[in-house]
């Protein structure tokens, strides 16, 4: 039996997605505490559409019921020759 292989045409923008809006809706509401910390990888800095979907999705799931702030920092991998975005959300006091 064959493997499924990807081909030229597929996108997994929607999978990338959907992914980030599982682990967001299970993980912001465990924010209860003030000055609680979310930290995570989202994308390599080249995805600007994929780092604006990720913010979009934060103040979607978190932004109605509670007070937060968003840090937002880079760093060079090496091993990846690229620049990653990590983000740190905080549940403000």
């Amino acid at each position: 039996m064959e493997a499924n292989a990807a081909t030229d045409d597929d996108d997994d923008t929607g999978d990338n997605l959907l992914l980030h809006r599982r682990m967001l809706s299970e993980s912001l509401p465990l924010l209860n505490t003030p000055g609680g910390r979310f930290v995570t990888h989202c994308n390599g800095k080249s995805a600007a559409e994929a780092l604006a979907n990720f913010e979009d999705l934060v103040r979607q799931i978190f932004g109605c019921t509670k007070a937060f702030d968003v840090k937002k920092r880079e760093a060079f991998v090496p091993s990846f020759m690229e620049v990653w975005i990590f983000y740190e959300i905080v549940l403000k006091m």
